[in-house]
């Protein structure tokens, strides 16, 4: 809430002054969007009908981006194409192919050229694939997959700062990242592209995340380098669960009236999914909660403690027999984080005025989503809005003292990752991969995606290795 008199009355101009801004931005970025879609670029033309397994081939193009002067390379060439997993349309994963692609260029001076090595696939990666947030935004095809990545710098631009060609390093590419970026530097960069020989398309298209492709380019301001204790495969598996545990566990314990969890008890439903098997682990040995609950089906449980570590988890709940509303006392619960839908139904389990839900499963509210994908349509964004109120007023009858839905905030990754990294070292934290697939296995990585989207029966996270 802004405060009245003076100061009060400037805050509302610096708020109407940035969503002025904000709009600006976002009218440019379509616009440009739009100039980058008619631009004659060659790409492939969707078929008429969906190819079958065996029409997975390859797509190549002739665009052979130049290497711009003023980036240091590794000494071995890059070259021109790379493999990239993508579908051509929105699909489901059993439509997935390996693409051949140009390799991304350095565009920006803090920008560099990472050879992947591992990337993983998240929950939404397959689902903007099938189409599941078209009407939120619009997506370049061929579609790449992925945004989480673990690999070794081939090359670097002029601004990258302690960042070296050869840095082993792992992040979550953020989407649209050059366009978090004053616009003076985004109009910068497109007279780059312009100056270069390329098309604005070439711009759009690579910076989107594109983790499952052999390279990619990503601002060296989110980056962090790979925890030496464990390989590209594992690192891989961390970036988006580990900064998106990292960040709700963070958020519910500032609520609290000490500032922390210690000593709380903590409900995280899921105990091996991939965003759950981070959060248990975090809560127990880094924000040393004093009872942590969780569930599991029972060919889960007894790994649990092999996966996770003794002690990790005080309570498990076999949710295929047992209710955790038998199970746990109603008002007991500090903390709830919802990894697998369902958040209104522990309102009930958390204590009155200090109680705190964080869902990942659920819906956010219409501003929410149109932070994160500012094409939103107004409509989208009342119905979401309603929606949440809905959630909201739930959660005010049973006393919760804080629901809300959660989207990571993207500035800060490059911090969490070196939390993640040093905690990782120290054997606090373990990622579990529970299933992974060469690119060339284009079979195995249809079965991977085809498993993550519908959110049963894996374990941990799927990993795609290319190197």
């Amino acid at each position: 809430m802004l405060e009245g008199g003076r100061d009060g009355g400037g805050g509302r101009v610096k708020s109407l002054r940035a969503v002025g801004r904000g709009y600006i931005y976002i009218y440019i970025y379509r616009a440009l969007a739009i100039l980058s879609f008619l631009s004659p670029l060659p790409r492939r033309i969707p078929p008429t009908h969906p190819p079958t397994h065996s029409q997975h081939t390859h797509t190549h193009t002739s665009i052979h981006p130049p290497i711009h002067p003023s980036t240091r390379t590794m000494a071995d060439s890059i070259p021109s194409e790379m493999r990239a997993l993508t579908v051509p349309f929105h699909a489901s994963p059993d439509r997935l192919q390996v693409s051949t692609l140009p390799v991304p260029s350095i565009l920006l001076p803090t920008d560099v050229l990472i050879r992947v090595h591992a990337a993983s696939i998240n929950p939404i990666d397959v689902k903007k694939a099938a189409g599941m947030t078209r009407m939120l935004e619009t997506i370049r095809f061929p579609f790449v997959l992925g945004q989480d990545v673990s690999g070794v710098i081939v090359r670097i631009g002029t601004e990258a700062g302690d960042f070296q060609v050869g840095d082993e390093v792992y992040t979550p590419l953020r989407k649209g990242g050059s366009f978090a970026v004053p616009l003076p530097s985004v109009m910068m960069a497109l007279v780059m592209v312009h100056m270069r020989g390329l098309m604005l398309s070439d711009y759009f298209f690579l910076r989107f995340p594109a983790a499952a492709a052999d390279y990619v380019v990503t601002s060296s301001k989110h980056l962090c380098r790979k925890p030496v204790t464990i390989s590209h495969s594992l690192a891989a598996a961390l970036p988006t669960v580990a900064t998106t545990a990292l960040q709700a566990l963070t958020r519910a314990a500032a609520r609290q009236p000490l500032g922390d969890l210690t000593g709380k008890t903590v409900f995280i439903p899921g105990a091996l999914s991939g965003t759950g098997h981070i959060a248990l682990q975090l809560a127990k040995r880094v924000f040393n909660a004093g009872h942590v609950i969780t569930t599991a089906s029972p060919g889960k449980i007894p790994r649990i403690a092999e996966l996770l570590g003794e002690g990790t988890v005080d309570q498990i709940i076999d949710y295929t027999s047992q209710d955790v509303h038998e199970k746990i006392e109603k008002g007991s619960v500090d903390f709830v984080f919802d990894t697998m839908g369902g958040a209104q139904g522990y309102f009930s389990l958390v204590k009155p005025e200090t109680g705190v839900v964080i869902s990942l499963a659920t819906v956010p509210s219409g501003e929410q989503a149109a932070a994160v994908f500012p094409e939103t349509p107004w409509a989208i964004k009342i119905v979401l809005n309603l929606i949440d109120a809905w959630y909201q007023w739930r959660a005010r009858r049973w006393g919760v003292g804080m629901y809300e839905f959660f989207f990571p905030n993207t500035e800060t990754y490059a911090k969490d990752l070196e939390k993640v990294a040093w905690w990782v070292g120290e054997g606090k934290l373990r990622p579990v991969i529970g299933r992974t697939a060469r690119l060339e296995d284009l079979e195995g990585v249809i079965a991977g995606c085809t498993e993550v989207k519908s959110g049963k029966g894996g374990t941990g996270k799927f990993v795609i290795e290319l190197v």
